[in-house]
């Protein structure tokens, strides 16, 4: 388990840029790589885009606030490498963004 937490900050009507990426070591070798579970998600209704939607199944996805989706490590490394965040319009103030992982036995 990691919490591990980031500040940003964004100018008004703009949006940024964020990279990251996940490791589980239970993973031994790809072919045997299990789906893993992904929810991300703006408290300010702002819109979260992932770098790429190749290889991933999208559970649930609320306008662009919110997605949940499933996929193998490696195509939710590529779908969360550059992750652009765009608050809403004319919005001022702080926002909270998750990311949550699991692999079904633990959140990575």
């Amino acid at each position: 388990k990691n919490d591990t937490i980031y500040n940003f900050y964004v100018y008004e009507d703009e949006s940024i840029t964020i990279c990251l990426s996940l490791n589980d070591p239970d993973i031994v070798e790809e072919y045997l790589d299990p789906l893993l579970t992904v929810h991300a998600a703006s408290t300010a209704a702002a819109c979260i885009e992932l770098d790429s939607y190749q290889g991933l199944f999208i559970e649930d996805q609320n306008n662009c606030e919110s997605i949940h989706f499933k996929g193998t490590l490696k195509f939710i490394n590529s779908a969360i490498a550059q992750i652009r965040y765009t608050p809403p319009l004319d919005y001022n103030g702080q926002d909270s963004v998750s990311l949550f992982a699991s692999d079904g036995l633990l959140k990575v």
